[in-house]
C-alpha cells in the first residue's frame, strides 16, 4: 500500500494517536491543508497528508524541543517520503 495515500495513513494514526482531542485536530489542520492546496494549485491529498501528520506524535512526545523530531524517525521508519518527513519537521519554524 502506498504511505502517502489518506486510507494508510489513516491507519498509520490509528496506531499511534490515542486521543480523540488531537484526532480531531489532525482531521481539522487536514482539512484546512486540502483548502490551502486547493487556492494554491497543488496536490490536495498530499497537503492533507501533511495536515493530518504534523502532530501524531504529539502524545508521544509533547514537547517542544523534542517534537517533531522525534516523530520524523518515526515516519521514515515506515517509509513516508523524506518531502513528507520535511514538511512535517518544518510545521513549527
Amino acid at each position: 500500500m502506498d504511505v502517502m495515500d489518506r486510507e494508510h495513513t489513516l491507519e498509520f494514526l490509528s496506531q499511534h494517536v490515542k486521543t480523540d482531542m488531537l484526532m480531531k485536530h489532525l482531521l481539522s489542520v487536514e482539512a484546512s491543508m486540502i483548502g490551502y492546496a486547493h487556492k494554491f494549485g497543488e496536490p490536495e491529498e498530499q497537503w492533507g497528508i501533511a495536515g493530518l501528520l504534523h502532530d501524531f506524535d504529539w502524545e508521544i512526545c509533547p514537547t517542544p524541543e523534542d517534537h517533531p523530531n522525534f516523530g520524523a524517525q518515526i515516519l521514515r521508519d515506515h517509509g513516508y517520503p523524506e518531502e513528507m518527513v520535511r514538511a512535517v519537521l518544518t510545521h513549527g519554524d
